[in-house]
């Protein structure tokens, strides 16, 4: 498991910054720094905290996301010599046929990663969006930052079909996906449902009823979807000077509740600088954000795989198959990306 998750960020930190790899894998790891931060999951130690009571349950996920892709948004912008333009007039809602006939290669694809990235535990919608849109870049040779539609495509169908996957590890083994199938599993929890490889035969129907729902839900969003579309982009329309202080107090708020403390609103201004000096340096965010979400989980089960296995040399521990075919795929992720460095380099030389 906790190879499986070391693997997630590697691959996240590589298409998260095609230009230089080394910047994403970097920001990965410090992702994994930060969820160590706090009592450690085995024997209660303190790590990282400084002195600091708050810090000892560590830093919550929530924060973090508001501060590196709300606040730091918001920094962005303002730096920015010229406000920005949104057009108030919206044209056709609904996408041609020959649309989706045009990019039904990006579609699959896109549906694929969404699919794997999935089933990855804790991965998230925010990663198969991204991991989509890089492959995207790469396969099109394009940049979809241009104003690209198929960007949007590529990222938009990966966050959907993630979450098919995503029940995929809920429903079977029992680890969430993503923060939504973790309220999920624990909803269902609440209701007498073991989830875990004997779900079929203890409750008969069960998963049929799940993914009868689940499309169900798909053709209730798009409906809900089409009919507000029109007044969101009014919304955002909004004068800047209107708009950034109205999402500003959301994000303060959107902080503050999940544990009720001032801290968590520090700690969002402070990733929120932290997310702009990435942005202005070229350092992608994604890979510390599924670092900070796999990280706690990563600790505590590679923690426990060495406690298990302390009185194993490592050749008995590489004698385990799926744990060598896995160490063997994530050197594989590091050694491909440097290789593809070398070589865009040399072809742009």
């Amino acid at each position: 498991m906790a190879l499986l998750f070391i693997w997630g960020v590697a691959i996240c930190g590589t298409l998260g910054s095609d230009e230089s790899p080394l910047k994403g894998w970097i920001s990965g790891w410090f992702g994994l720094f930060i969820a160590a931060v706090g009592m450690e999951g085995i024997y209660g130690y303190e790590r990282f905290t400084f002195g600091i009571p708050q810090l000892q349950q560590g830093i919550s996920f929530l924060p973090v996301l508001m501060g590196l892709f709300g606040l730091t948004e918001i920094f962005i912008t303002l730096s920015e010599p010229s406000p920005y333009v949104i057009p108030e007039k919206v044209g056709r809602i609904l996408p041609p046929l020959k649309l989706i006939i045009k990019y039904w290669k990006s579609i699959i694809r896109s549906c694929l990663v969404g699919l794997y990235i999935g089933i990855l535990p804790a991965a998230g919608p925010t990663m198969a969006a991204y991991v989509s849109y890089s492959l995207g870049e790469r396969f099109t040779k394009r940049k979809f930052s241009d104003g690209d539609l198929e960007g949007v495509v590529c990222s938009e169908v990966a966050g959907n079909a993630e979450i098919g996957g995503a029940l995929l590890p809920t429903l079977v083994l029992g680890i969430p996906g993503s923060g939504g199938t973790a309220i999920f599993l624990a909803s269902i929890t609440l209701h007498g449902i073991i989830t875990g490889p004997m779900i079929d035969f203890e409750h008969p129907g069960f998963l049929n009823f799940i993914y009868g729902c689940l499309i169900l839900s798909n053709f209730t969003m798009y409906l809900l979807a089409f009919a507000v579309i029109k007044p969101s982009v009014k919304l955002f329309s909004l004068p800047r000077e209107l708009l950034l202080p109205i999402i500003t107090v959301v994000l303060v708020i959107s902080s503050y509740v999940e544990r009720f403390e001032m801290f968590d609103i520090y700690l969002m201004f402070g990733f929120g600088l932290l997310g702009f000096m990435m942005r202005k340096t070229g350092f992608p965010i994604a890979p510390m954000t599924v670092g900070v979400i796999l990280g706690d989980m990563m600790d505590v089960n590679l923690r426990r795989a060495m406690v298990v296995m302390q009185d194993e040399t490592i050749w008995q521990i590489l004698s385990r198959p799926i744990g060598t075919i896995l160490i063997i795929i994530v050197l594989i992720t590091f050694i491909g990306s440097i290789y593809r460095k070398k070589e865009k380099t040399a072809a742009m030389e």
